[in-house]
């Protein structure tokens, strides 16, 4: 395994584990442990969009142009099948839930959930993935005839955009309210997160030599920006949200700190790093079912209180983690692998 790819079995292990924490978190914001673990955790879906960016460019950068054909072919259809088997399954879990026993209503919700991707609260993030590898073709021309001016155009767009959604947050402008979907879901708030990761990889080897022998001050400015981030919720009382300027900063530090401390890591190799690395996208679609299981079971039987205070937040956070692992090992040794979005092992 090349240098490369060690580093990034490590940022996507943490991303992996992160994004189970932001998801957990939230329900214990009361708590002061979890209130700042949450806002921690916040660069997890931002930094998978990071990586998606920087994997693809880098496989991509000394290989011909494949035409966009050939290119949604390859790549769409490993998102396309998981998204739909796992919004067909959580949809199913909402009705069942929500009583909703009318097969047209279903296939109705089911339709909506598939367009909008609210089948459940993460699916969200696969309809932007698909809608910035849709733009890839034309993003990688750019990105080889003028890196500087795609890098600097997204930048101001993502910004913008994020900060009036920011200040439609906090009530200081108005904003339709029938397309509130879009104030997440639309690819303008990711597209300089994808396109970072890009110009990242176009220009790896200078970064990492700047990067070198460089984490405790990453390190630093990483805990800087947390605090920003902080004290943005302390004083907006915008908890919730990950879309919002400070974030976008926090998001850039956490993976240049990541990297330079992934590089600094001695034993990189380690194979728990790589699997989970990758099966990081199935520990993502299936880590929600695992939690709801968990939660709805301690209610079901009579015991809530398992899960209370600060030893039920760790100990959810634990055994949703390893029952996902788990789960997750048993399906790679499956033919499901390659269709729920995990890797055959």
């Amino acid at each position: 395994m090349n240098k490369r790819l060690q580093v990034f079995d490590i940022i996507r292990a943490a991303a992996a584990l992160a994004v189970i924490a932001i998801h957990i978190t939230a329900n214990y914001m009361e708590l002061p442990l979890a209130y700042i673990w949450n806002h921690a955790v916040r660069f997890a879906v931002p930094l998978f969009v990071i990586i998606s960016g920087f994997l693809l460019y880098y496989s991509d950068r000394n290989a011909a142009v494949l035409t966009a054909r050939v290119f949604y072919k390859k790549r769409l259809d490993r998102i396309l099948w998981p998204y739909i088997i796992w919004t067909f399954f959580y949809s199913l879990i909402n009705a069942y839930f929500l009583r909703q026993y009318n097969p047209i209503l279903f296939l109705s919700t089911l339709g909506k959930n598939l367009l909008l991707g609210t089948g459940y609260y993460h699916l969200y993030f696969l309809p932007i993935i698909l809608q910035l590898y849709l733009l890839y073709p034309l993003l990688r021309r750019w990105m080889e005839k003028d890196a500087r001016s795609l890098f600097g155009a997204c930048l101001a767009l993502t910004l913008t955009i994020q900060t009036l959604i920011y200040m439609y947050m906090l009530r200081i402008i108005s904003l339709p309210a029938q397309y509130s979907f879009l104030y997440l879901e639309s690819f303008p708030v990711w597209l300089f997160y994808f396109v970072f990761g890009m110009y990242a990889a176009m220009r790896k080897e200078v970064w990492e030599e700047r990067l070198a022998n460089r984490a405790m001050l990453s390190g630093l400015i990483w805990l800087s920006c947390l605090g920003l981030v902080l004290l943005d919720s302390k004083i907006t009382a915008i908890q919730g949200s990950i879309v919002r300027p400070s974030v976008m900063l926090y998001t850039i530090c956490s993976y240049l700190f990541f990297y330079a401390l992934a590089m600094e890591l001695k034993q990189m190799s380690r194979p728990w790093f790589a699997w989970v690395s990758g099966q990081s996208f199935l520990i993502y679609l299936m880590h929600p079912l695992v939690l709801t299981i968990l939660v709805y079971g301690a209610n079901r039987f009579g015991h809530p209180g398992i899960w209370a205070g600060n030893p039920g937040l760790l100990g959810l956070y634990i055994v949703t983690a390893a029952v996902t692992f788990f789960m997750t090992y048993v399906i790679s040794h499956t033919p499901l692998a390659r269709f729920l979005g995990g890797a055959k092992n």
